[in-house]
C-alpha cells in the first residue's frame, strides 16, 4: 500500500462517518404504514415552534400511548423503542418543549419524529 494510500483512506472513512444519516420508511404494508397514509399530507407538513421541518414518512411513527409520558416538572418524553424504529435503542428520549406540537395527531394516536436518538417532533393523540 503506498504512503498516499495509507493517508487516504483514514480520510474517506472519516468523511464518510459524518454524513447524514436517513431513517427509513416504514415497510410497504406495515401496521406503521397503514395507520399513517391517509395522513401523510399532514405527517410531511409539520413544523416544530422554532421551524424545524419535523421531516417526513421516514423518521415519524405512531406510537402508544404507554410509549409517551409527562413527568412531574412538565417535560414529555417518548420511549425510543427497537420494534418502532429501525434504530430504536429501548430508552426514554426528552422531547424539547419547542418539539411538542400544538396541533393533535389525526392518527388518533401520538406521533414522535425521532432522528438518531433526537426527538424532532411530537403530535399527541389519544389520551392526550
Amino acid at each position: 500500500m503506498s504512503a498516499m494510500t495509507r493517508l487516504a483512506v483514514p480520510a474517506v472513512l472519516a468523511a464518510l462517518a459524518v454524513l447524514p444519516v436517513q431513517a427509513a420508511p416504514p415497510p410497504p404494508g406495515s401496521d406503521q404504514a397503514e395507520m399513517m397514509a391517509p395522513h401523510g399530507d399532514w405527517i410531511r407538513r409539520q413544523r416544530s415552534s422554532t421551524g424545524v421541518n419535523c421531516c417526513d414518512w421516514s423518521d415519524g411513527r405512531v406510537v402508544q400511548p404507554h410509549q409517551v409520558r409527562r413527568r412531574p416538572d412538565g417535560v414529555w418524553e417518548v420511549f425510543y423503542a427497537r420494534d418502532v424504529w429501525d434504530d430504536g435503542t429501548d430508552v426514554w428520549l426528552v422531547v424539547p418543549a419547542s418539539a411538542v406540537l400544538p396541533t393533535l395527531s389525526p392518527v388518533g394516536l401520538p406521533v414522535a419524529w425521532i432522528l438518531r436518538s433526537r426527538v424532532l417532533c411530537l403530535a399527541l393523540g389519544g389520551m392526550f
